[in-house]
């Protein structure tokens, strides 16, 4: 081949391309904004408007067709008084012309004078010369004005836009968002990210629930510490449901009942309201105006954020406001998330599994409260996890609503709790004043004592705020509400504390839209701030005689001021904003004194048709109070009708009676004349309600009761008697006979629904006697009744007896008291936790001397695992006293605070001194914190103990939120064993910061293989540890290791390693988890199977599987341990979890969840119960056939109730069958089904027709439960 000329250096390879630049590729640099619907194109530049940072408030103005004034949106801009408004035009050309147009149109309107800046937006270019020069033309002629004019067109929107592709994406789509933005992909966020947000919106959570204010003194106090513990009574118990009281029974919280109600905290059937809302899956709390149920979900929210759990928090008044056009689930993630800056594809992704829902302000509802208790009942049934917690008043209030839920009623604050919240006011508004803050409070105190009304509405955490304005104030409290709500709006104008304010007070004025807004939000709450603004406008401008527009600038100016004052609040949910009083309280007084300014013959029309509604309640009795409030109860006593034995008027008359400063006799008697026939009724509810009405009314008219009812101290009907005899003794003694007392004392008092302040009384008087044994025998055995028989409420009563005995409030034969301890004794020996309670005075300082040993026992035994020695004085008190912070960090990590108490009592156990050293040295190294300093805090601890200084040092450590470095944990070989079995350490505070350490990887494979020992011998709690890190642990060999160990003998603590299988498994050992779980269902120990269920449930439930599931279901049915009737612990069952199951895979025949829904067990009952109603729900000849089954009593009749919650049309697709049940000649029957009358599925004339005619029913229970349902139709809410 001949040789090549061609030279190498063309076969070597090329230098870098670094001179040659890519190819140039410009993005789109306008929008198609002529694409978009006017609407729409509306919705942008909202949007765009909402995003600036110094727009405080924005939204759309009018909507198409309306007179809009020349603009389309306004914003208010921080630290401005006037607006911007916005004209949105998408327009083809858009030329000079259609610029002057614009603008002459906005210079028509009535904006013109409170707005500073015109901004004209449009989808064409602006930049043409003929459209540039008319631009400046007409921003001259509004200059004139002190208006500025800005030009949005399509170049200046593109330019803000370009860096919004979120934005253009919900306007254009995703295509454009990443050709114009430069989205390079579409995001899809994983498991990290979800968390990030997660974390932010619980942080956001945490610091917007920080602090809560105190009313009218500008204060906002930290609810970590200066939290007032609220305490709750259980309805559930103290209700004492049984089928003699209906269960929608109204419990109204009155001020003048909070004296004794608060009374009854003092036993321990009270709980405190933390402890129940999360102790219970589903609760409603209720509370009377001010009791604190708002603070305590912001407190709820604040301490769960704080551990990382998820809360939706919502207001349901706000919540309704978003209802229209969305579905309940969108509308409450809207709800929950307002504010949070998070947006919207990412809320729906992290609210998926909330861990609770706090719904507060059911009352405030209106017309929706159905809808809305609709909708939270059954968005519960597709969230079983999360816990659920409603607030509202109780008035109103019916449990059957919220079938199976617990039910809480907020109780007063003490006087203790009343002086410490006081304490911790003062002092805050006091700062550093010692002096001052002492004379404060000793003035604050006195006056509170002083006075009866003041004492009483004190109790009520909002009021309490208000009434120590007014004591600082050095103001006189007034003895009524009204005569208060009067003294704090006085006093807010007058004098408005020491927070800066912008608008200074117009008295006559600013009362006057007070009064205007609180009437127009009591008739509807959900209309938006402009249409407020409009109304309350309209009716200012008659009282001033001026212009609409100077009326509405008015109306704003004194919503400023009442904002500023925290009177009001304004909301800005979605386009608008929304008015709201910051209680209901000052709304519904407002209303008030609004209705006595109308004319006579509106007042008499409004009061006709509002007094039956429960949203007019408190207004009515309010206005009672007020100057003038005489003709309230004259109109009421007018409208009682006798022939109608279930009207109400005369009872509310009553009440508005007690809310008078000084009732006129006049007045008064023609109230009481009204009440005193109807305690011969043949209805037991109308005689109790006229007996307690009366009961209140006794002292103002005691000369025309006590005649009266000495009459009927015989009566044949119990009802009465009770009545008349609770009447009688509180009338006066020449109106009863004690001899007759005595004998009719056991029969009296053992009637269920017997009042309390006649027990009280009677007994009081008895023991006031002179000794006699038949008498106290009498007394004994109705005490311990009382603690037995009435459960929580009875014990209530006893611990309130006992507590006056103890305190020498008895008169003359106090040895009386000790004979009746006697007896009572023995009889309360097999409860001893309430023998105690009542009886055992000291055992308070015995159990805190204890408990102190304990903690010192502690310290010393944490100071010797470090090899330290300890030398206890004063001076290292005085050394340490201001700092614990080694302690902190070290209780915060160990969970030391938070943990029960016999963990706390276990950790220093000499059998585990090895496992206690290792757990506690690898912490200290963790938080590298100086062994030093940790004995001095020790020792001052100790010191503190010792010198019975505190009880407890739990209370000088700080809330710590720190998280240790584990990576700096060294362990030797041996302590790598050490450290396993620490995982079997008695007290869990060990075991869990031992898995903890472990699940990092401290100890490596030695420690693996050390907790396969512990998995073999170890104790339930390290079973159940282990199934939390097997895989951490043990890898991919976790499944493997598990189930070699459930195939050995299975004791306590594998329950959980059944449980958590299908968190550890894959596909490789899906066959055998699953059978290992079925073969388990039946176990003899009830905890394991329980734990197979749990664990089945989770993993593969499969129809082949049926048979052996229904098997179990049939095994736990004949051998579980009996369901508690009355009290006691509810045993284990895994047949709620069978059930679920099985009805998961449509296991059941109609007739067999029929017979599962009369079910003792609750949870078995409420699993099947829900099935049923979906099954309902889906085959309207369901229903028909589970009224066939409750007619042949092979269905509970109860179930009707549950009924009530399918829709109406198919409820009346079976209303011959239900409305049969009311033929039926068992009473139970006709009782349920008069239950379900007023659920608005019939008309309110049938269901009152029907109700109607078993008024004389021959069965008690069936006259009440009419009574109940006719009270109910007429208190609904018109529509």
């Amino acid at each position: 081949m001949a040789q090549s000329n061609i030279p190498s250096w063309l076969e070597e390879t090329p230098s870098p391309p670094s001179v040659i630049s890519p190819p140039v590729t410009t993005r789109p640099q306008e929008l198609p904004f002529y694409q978009l619907l006017w609407e729409n194109f509306e919705k942008l530049c909202f949007r765009l408007v909402k995003l600036e940072a110094d727009v405080e408030h924005c939204q759309l103005y009018g909507e198409r067709g309306q007179n809009q004034e020349g603009i389309d949106l306004y914003a208010r801009k921080k630290d401005s008084d006037k607006y911007w408004v916005y004209q949105c035009k998408r327009e083809k050309q858009f030329g000079p012309a259609k610029i002057e147009a614009a603008v002459k149109k906005f210079l028509t309107g009535e904006w013109v004078a409170k707005s500073e800046t015109l901004v004209l937006c449009t989808t064409e270019s602006l930049v043409r010369t003929e459209r540039a020069d008319k631009l400046e033309e007409q921003a001259g002629l509004l200059k004139e004005k002190g208006i500025s004019l800005i030009s949005w067109d399509c170049n200046t929107l593109s330019t803000e836009l370009k860096n919004l592709p979120d934005l253009v994406e919900d306007f254009f789509g995703p295509i454009w968002a990443e050709s114009f933005c430069g989205q390079t992909k579409i995001n899809h966020p994983g498991k990290e990210y979800f968390e990030k947000i997660r974390n932010k919106y619980c942080q956001w959570i945490h610091s917007s629930s920080a602090t809560f204010n105190i009313a009218g003194l500008g204060l906002a106090l930290p609810i970590a510490k200066a939290w007032v513990e609220l305490d709750t009574i259980d309805q559930n118990a103290s209700d004492n449901k049984t089928d003699s009281i209906p269960e929608e029974k109204k419990q109204i919280e009155q001020y003048r009942q909070w004296s004794g109600e608060s009374e009854r905290k003092r036993s321990n059937s009270s709980q405190k309201a933390e402890a129940v809302a999360t102790g219970n899956k589903r609760v409603a709390i209720t509370g009377g105006p001010g009791a604190g149920k708002s603070t305590l979900l912001k407190r709820l929210a604040h301490t769960f954020s704080d551990e990382g759990k998820l809360v939706l928090w919502v207001r349901l008044p706000s919540l309704v406001k978003q209802l229209e056009g969305k579905t309940f689930e969108d509308a409450l993630i809207r709800s929950s998330f307002d504010g949070s800056s998070i947006s919207g594809k990412d809320q729906k992704n992290v609210s998926a599994k909330p861990d609770y829902l706090f719904a507060d302000g059911l009352d405030e509802c209106g017309t929706h409260r159905s809808e809305i208790i609709e909708a939270l009942v059954k968005w519960g049934h597709g969230h079983h996890e999360t816990g659920i917690i409603i607030t509202t008043r109780p008035f109103g209030h019916d449990t059957s609503s919220f079938p199976d839920w617990k039910h809480y009623s907020i109780l007063p604050l003490q006087e203790k709790d009343i002086s410490q919240y006081a304490k911790q006011i003062i002092g805050e508004y006091f700062q550093g004043d010692r002096t001052r803050i002492d004379q404060e409070l000793k003035n604050f105190n006195n006056r509170i004592t002083a006075n009866k009304a003041a004492g009483l509405a004190g109790r009520n955490p909002l009021l309490l705020g208000f009434l120590i304005q007014l004591s600082i104030g050095n103001i006189a409290f007034g003895s009524k509400r009204a005569a208060m709500y009067e003294q704090i709006i006085k006093c807010i104008l007058k004098d408005p504390a020491d927070r800066s304010i912008t608008v200074e007070p117009d008295e006559p004025l600013f009362l006057r839209v007070f009064e205007v807004i609180g009437w127009l939000l009591q008739h509807d709450f959900s209309q938006s701030y402009s249409d407020l603004l409009s109304a309350a406008g309209n009716i200012l401008k008659n009282d001033l005689e001026c212009s609409l527009l100077k009326a509405q600038r008015s109306v704003e100016q004194a919503v400023k001021f009442w904002t500023e004052h925290r009177l009001v609040e304004k909301l800005s949910i979605a386009e608008n904003d929304y008015l709201v009083f910051a209680h209901m309280t000052f709304g519904e007084f407002a209303a008030a004194k609004y209705a006595l300014d109308l004319e006579e013959e509106q007042f008499v029309a409004w009061l006709k048709k509002g007094r039956r509604k429960s949203k007019w309640r408190e207004t009515v009795l309010l206005a009672a109070g007020l100057k003038g409030g005489e003709r309230v109860v004259q109109l009421l006593t007018s409208f009682d009708t006798p022939d109608d034995r279930t009207a109400q008027d005369i009872l509310l008359a009553a009440a508005a009676v007690l809310e008078m400063e000084k009732p006129a006799k006049e007045l008064v008697l023609p109230v009481v004349e009204a009440l005193l026939p109807r305690l011969t009724s043949n209805l037991e509810d109308v005689v109790l309600d006229a007996g307690e009405a009366l009961f209140h009314l006794v002292e103002l008219a005691p000369d025309v009761i006590g005649p009266v009812v000495q009459d009927l101290l015989e009566h044949p009907q119990p009802w009465t008697q009770v009545s008349a005899w609770n009447l009688a003794l509180h009338s006066g003694e020449k109106y009863f006979s004690l001899e007759v007392l005595k004998q009719t004392y056991e029969e009296l008092t053992s009637l269920k629904r017997s009042p309390g302040a006649f027990i009280k009384k009677a007994t009081m008087l008895l023991l006031d006697e002179p000794y006699d044994q038949k008498t106290i025998v009498k007394v004994a055995n109705v005490l311990t009744y009382l603690s037995t028989g009435r459960g929580a409420r009875g014990i209530g009563f006893l611990g309130e007896l006992l507590g006056i005995v103890r305190e020498r409030k008895l008169g003359k034969y106090f040895c009386n008291v000790k004979t009746i301890c006697k007896y009572i004794r023995p009889i309360l020996k097999k409860d001893g936790r309430t023998a105690s309670m009542l009886f055992d005075v000291d055992k308070h300082k015995h159990w805190a001397r204890a408990w102190s040993e304990v903690e010192i026992t502690f310290l010393r035994f944490a100071v010797s695992s470090l090899s330290k020695k300890m030398s206890v004085s004063d001076k290292c008190y005085e050394e340490m006293k201001c700092s614990f912070d080694s302690l902190s960090k070290i209780s915060s990590v160990m969970e030391i605070g938070t943990s029960p108490c016999d963990a706390f009592m276990d950790l220093s156990d000499q059998g585990y001194y090895e496992e206690f050293c290792v757990v506690f040295s690898c912490v200290i190294s963790g938080l590298q914190l100086n062994p030093d300093k940790i004995v001095k805090e020790a020792n001052a601890a100790i010191t503190l103990l010792q010198n019975e200084q505190e009880v407890s040092y739990f209370g000088r450590l700080a809330d710590v939120d720190i998280s240790p470095d584990w990576d700096k944990v060294k362990l030797t070989e041996t302590e790598k064993k050490i450290i396993a079995k620490a995982l079997d350490h008695p007290s869990e505070i060990i075991a869990k910061t031992a898995a903890e350490i472990i699940a990092t990887g401290a100890g490596g494979d030695e420690t693996a293989e050390e907790v396969k020992e512990i998995l073999r011998t170890g104790r339930d709690t390290a079973l159940l540890l282990i199934s939390e890190i097997a895989v951490q642990v043990w890898r991919e060999k976790a499944p493997e290791i598990i189930l070699h160990r459930l195939e050995d003998e299975l004791t306590d603590g594998c329950q959980y390693l059944l449980e958590k299988l299908p968190n550890i498994s894959n596909e490789q050992y899906d066959d055998r988890i699953c059978a290992t779980l079925r073969k388990e269902l039946t176990h003899p120990n009830v905890e394991i199977a329980l734990g197979a269920a749990k664990g089945y449930a989770n993993h593969h439930p499969a129809q082949a599987h049926l048979s052996e599931l229904k098997t179990a279901l049939i095994y736990w049915k004949k051998n579980e341990e009996p369901y508690p009737v009355k009290s006691g612990t509810v045993p284990a069952s895994p047949r709620e979890i069978l059930v679920q199951v099985i009805d998961q895979l449509n296991g059941f025949t109609l007739s067999e969840l029929a017979e599962l829904c009369g079910d003792p067990r609750r949870d078995v009952k409420d699993t099947a119960r829900d099935a049923l109603l979906r099954l309902c729900k889906s085959d309207a000849s369901a229903l028909n056939k589970v009224i066939d089954l409750i007619q042949q009593e092979q269905a509970p009749i109860s179930l009707l109730t549950k009924l009530t919650e399918l829709p109406a049309e198919v409820l009346l697709s079976a209303e011959t069958q239900i409305l049969a049940l009311l033929d039926s000649s068992i009473s139970k029957f006709r009782a349920e089904t008069l239950k379900i009358l007023p659920g608005g599925w019939l008309a309110d004339e049938t269901a009152r027709e029907l109700a109607e005619k078993f008024l004389d029913d021959p069965d008690v229970h069936v006259r009440n439960q009419a009574v109940v349902a006719l009270r109910k139709i007429d208190s609904y809410e018109s529509v």
